[in-house]
């Protein structure tokens, strides 16, 4: 889906690395009759079976309307997290084997133990700021890494899984809002698709992790 489009929506069924896709462009619906045109493009789409979209814009409201959800970025960015860190240390020259990354998440859940996991095996030192089950997290740190807490004032590099705790330093977002606060550049065998495309891809199967490489990381100034 991809507003800013003509105002009348045109759904064209296109091909993109080996999965179809019905594409949706319109402008955005501001007035009744692009709401109700929009309304019934969005209900041809779940007629014809999509559930899952790679939206370009704010369509999230109308989308559940219709039983559709997007495809969720932050999962792509999971999977591509050593190349996020190689971006780092090359667009930043940080030292990431010997320098302290600060991970911070809302809460100790099953994706922040993940990515804790994950992050402990690339760096050399891991502070942890998620206010209630931070001690759960730290034990986890040495009993399955055997690494210590490092200090939150020292990190190089703030891999946040909601808000940002510092705002002084090179951050990547990994959150289910992680598209709006930062933007990322990828392609499959050449050829770059909006992040949002690839997240479909990969969550329906049709991409493998190994087969994108990562073009670009938009790093606050």
């Amino acid at each position: 889906m991809e507003e800013g489009g003509p105002r009348r929506p045109r759904l064209e069924q296109q091909r993109i690395c080996g999965a179809d896709f019905a594409v949706l462009q319109a402008a955005p619906p501001r007035g009744w009759r692009q709401k109700r045109r929009w309304g019934r493009a969005l209900e041809a789409m779940a007629a014809a079976g999509v559930r899952c979209t790679a939206v370009q814009g704010p369509a999230e409201p109308w989308l559940r309307r219709y039983g559709l959800h997007r495809a969720q970025e932050f999962s792509l960015r999971r999977a591509l997290l050593p190349q996020l860190l190689d971006r780092a240390e090359t667009d930043w020259g940080l030292d990431l084997r010997n320098g302290t990354v600060l991970l911070s998440a809302p809460s100790a859940d099953r994706e922040t133990r993940e990515l804790l996991l994950q992050l402990g095996r690339r760096v050399r030192y891991v502070a942890v700021s998620v206010g209630s089950g931070q001690g759960e997290l730290e034990t986890l740190l040495l009993q399955r890494l055997g690494l210590g807490q490092g200090r939150p004032d020292r990190a190089i590099l703030e891999l946040c899984l909601g808000e940002e705790r510092q705002g002084r330093m090179p951050a990547l977002h990994l959150g289910r809002d992680c598209a709006r606060r930062q933007r990322l550049s990828a392609a499959v065998d050449g050829e770059e698709w909006p992040e949002t495309v690839l997240a479909a891809l990969f969550q329906a199967g049709k991409v493998e992790k190994g087969a994108i490489c990562l073009k670009s990381v938009e790093f606050r100034p």
